[in-house]
Order: C-alpha cells, then structure tokens, then sequence
C-alpha cells in the first residue's frame, strides 16, 4: 500500500510536538507488524534518548529536580547512590561512636569545664564578701547563704530573724548587680561549647559523607547537575544527622 507507506514515512519525519500518525485498516492486515518495524527502522538511525531522574529539591521540596543521564546511567545512578545511602546509614552512626570523635568531644567538654570552673571561682570570691557561695545543682547555678563560713542548712535558714532576712535579702540583691558580667560570661561559655559540639558533629558527618559520595561524584564527573545535587546531600545529611 503505497499511499500508506509514504504516509508513515512523512508522519515520522516530522520532528516537531503535537504531530500523529493514526493508522486504520480491518483486523490480521498486519497494522501493528508494519508500524513497529518502520518505527525500529527510524529509532535505529536517530540518536539514543537520555535518562532522565527526578531527585529532591531540598530548597523546595515541591518542585523536584530533574536529572540527564547518557542513555544506561540513569539505572546506575540510582544503583549506586541508594547503596552509597544505605551504607551512610551504618557509618555516620559508626563515626558517632569512634573513639576518635569521643576523644575531641572530650577535649571540648574540658575547655569548658576549665572555663566555667574558672568563672565560678571569681564568683565565689565576690559571693563571700556578700556572705553567700555558688554551686550546681539540677535548676544550674544557685547561690546559698553560709553562716560561719558554712553554707546554711534549709533548718538554719527556717529560723533565721526578720533582720537576718533583710540583711540577706539586701546582700543578695548587690551580690546579682555585680555578678551580672560574669553570669553572662558563664551564659557565653555554654553557647560556645553547645556551638562547638555541634561544629564537631557537621565537621564529622561531612567529612565521612563527602568522601563515599566522591565515588559517584567521580563517576559522572563530567555531569555538572550531578556535582550539583551531591553537594545538596551532603548538606542536608549535615543539617539532619540526627536522623542518622
């Protein structure tokens, strides 16, 4: 049938969207057979498709980001990066446990041990000259009265005069006005320590993400894309490590 033949021959030619071939005839002639060989013929000769992926946008989680791939490596891909996070899974929490993330930990607790211990000390100083000292307990840092040097019992404080009261009362109120600087030295000592644990908790998880994601990054070294995305794993394994 030529009239057919050239029909299919000028149907697939044209490149462009929104163009169909719609193929009539009675059943057994053979539609089917004749429209996927001149197809197989056509795809043969044009170039193979790429993979396309869709992967999280974690700045938008909405709007998902689609990746190309040279035809066959978008299955790869996918192989490689699913195995890569399974085995994240065990290994940050491995890290975590290390006894060299132990140790630095460690090390950070003791500078801020040294400080505070330090600070509490200056504050003691100035809490015996109001009659009071500073220790810890479950609410933080308290301060007690002492009598004779000693700190008061709950018994002792019970029975003390309305003037005994006053007096405490009033040297309480002085001792808060000149300790205020170095409270929030003792505030600042804290947050710095907070920051620096979890410094060393992204320093950690980044170094150990970066380095088993640097397989696939060398993989598709020449994808950009893919450089792209890697960077936004990583980064979104550093901010939810605790998922981890």
């Amino acid at each position: 049938q030529e009239r057919a033949s050239k029909a299919m021959d000028f149907g697939l030619s044209i490149r462009k969207r929104g163009y169909n071939v719609y193929v009539s005839g009675t059943w057994g002639t053979g539609r089917n057979s004749y429209v996927r060989l001149l197809t197989e013929e056509q795809a043969i000769k044009r170039p193979v498709p790429n993979d396309w992926i869709y992967v999280n946008n974690f700045t938008d989680f909405h709007n998902p980001i689609a990746l190309r791939f040279d035809a066959g490596q978008g299955k790869e891909f996918i192989k490689i990066f699913d195995r890569t996070i399974d085995f994240l899974k065990k290994e940050i929490k491995n890290v975590f446990n290390s006894k060299d993330y132990e140790n630095t930990k460690a090390m950070v607790l003791q500078e801020y041990t040294r400080n505070s211990e330090k600070i509490i000390d200056e504050l003691n100083v100035i809490g015996e000259k109001y009659g009071f000292m500073f220790t810890q307990n479950e609410r933080g840092l308290v301060s007690i009265p002492l009598k004779d040097g000693e700190p008061m019992s709950e018994e002792e404080y019970r029975s003390i005069t309305d003037d005994e009261y006053e007096k405490l009362r009033s040297n309480s109120n002085k001792l808060s006005l000149e300790t205020v600087e170095l409270f929030n030295k003792l505030k600042q000592e804290e947050e710095d320590y907070r920051q620096k644990v979890k410094n060393l908790d992204e320093q950690m998880t980044r170094r150990v993400a970066s380095y088993h994601l640097m397989n696939i990054r060398d993989r598709f070294k020449t994808n950009e894309d893919v450089k792209t995305y890697l960077d936004s794993v990583v980064d979104d394994i550093v901010e939810h490590v605790d998922r981890f």
